[in-house]
């Protein structure tokens, strides 16, 4: 039986099927006969597949269930890189069921004061001095030990917990700034970043957020810079995003974008983005040996000047990519070369080391 679900999804149905290999050679099949060019109204076109399969024994497994797994296995073939095929096993249901348990570990450790921050350096290429501080986010789970960013970020990405995050990164990293200004230094006229997710710059209570931090920190708007990735400014959300970018700066919180170059922004855009720093990605830095590349990040630099926005480079990791970054022209950089994320009073403590130095 083929039926279709909606939009672009099918459902193929299939009886005494001879085990998982079987289940796999027919998802490959479907893969491999939806590749091949077509011909529609005189233009070819191509149509490609996501497979998912799952198995299921009469009566011992619920046909919802066996569609839900489906459909999860079609998503993670998707994720894999489109025109693949995916079985739903053991791996995979276990895989889910580590999720959901860090998912309910998250939902209790944000509200208990478990997510802590440490704090990289961000270093203006003018004065060789502290142009700003980014906050990131870190979890030691109570009995398992530290949990990647990387994990507990897209877990929280999964619902409205990272916006719970955004709300509390913002209130504890305006607080460390407000605590830090009583402090003297090169901190006390510093700033600092705080990563705010694409579902919460589409939410209702960003603005309101962003203003509650400023007024429990007491810290003033120019200081804190909310960034947000380049991805959030390219969909078709583009116009609410943008709103709710705006509302933020006319609180007088600057925005940074960051993973510039990743999207699909042309330089031609710059000037009606709701932004005043560009982040350059990493992965132009890398390679920033290249001519191509060098190049790249000398327009964007120069785009950036011509606009009045500060162009900020990130993961600096060698002496040759941070003189080859100064002479395209760019105004701060952060990375493993300048400082790495660290807890507040480390950071005080590097800082004191640097001056000495």
């Amino acid at each position: 039986l083929v039926a279709r679900l909606g939009g672009d999804e099918f459902l193929v149905i299939a009886e005494r099927v001879e085990g998982p290999a079987a289940a796999e050679a027919l998802a490959a099949r479907l893969v491999d006969v939806l590749a091949p060019p077509i011909v529609a109204d005189g233009a070819e076109v191509r149509v490609g597949a996501s497979v998912g399969a799952s198995i299921g024994v009469a009566g011992a497994v619920a046909p919802t269930d066996l569609l839900r797994e489906a459909d999860i296995a079609a998503y993670r073939a998707k994720a894999a890189g489109k025109g693949r095929h995916e079985l739903f096993g053991d791996d995979l249901r276990r895989e889910i069921a580590e999720r959901a348990d860090l998912e309910r570990a998250f939902a209790i450790a944000l509200p208990a004061g478990d997510i802590t921050f440490v704090y990289q350096p961000i270093i203006s290429l003018d004065t060789d001095r502290i142009y700003g501080i980014e906050a990131l986010a870190r979890w030691n789970r109570k009995g398992h030990g530290p949990v990647p960013p990387d994990r507990f970020v897209a877990i929280a990405e999964s619902s409205d917990l990272v916006i719970d995050l955004g709300r509390h990164a913002l209130r504890r990293a305006t607080a460390q700034l407000a605590a830090w200004s009583e402090t003297g230094g090169e901190l006390a006229e510093s700033s600092v970043f705080v990563n705010i997710s694409r579902r919460h710059v589409l939410g209702s209570t960003l603005a309101a957020d962003v203003r509650e931090a400023l007024d429990l920190s007491g810290i003033a708007p120019h200081r804190l810079v909310v960034e947000v990735t380049e991805r959030v400014l390219i969909d078709d959300e583009l116009v609410l995003a943008a709103t709710s970018l705006a509302a933020v700066r006319a609180l007088g919180v600057r925005v940074a974008i960051d993973d510039y170059g990743t999207g699909y922004t042309s330089l031609a855009h710059l000037g009606r983005l709701p932004a005043d720093v560009l982040k350059i990605d990493r992965s132009f830095v890398q390679a920033i040996d290249r001519p191509q590349e060098a190049t790249l990040v000398r327009l964007v630099a120069d785009a950036a000047r011509l606009l009045d926005l500060t162009c900020l480079a990130e993961g600096v990791e060698t002496r040759e990519q941070l003189d080859a970054l100064r002479d395209v022209g760019c105004d701060a950089v952060q990375g493993y070369l300048l400082g790495r994320p660290q807890p507040p009073d480390d950071l005080i403590a590097w800082l004191d080391g640097r001056a000495a130095a």
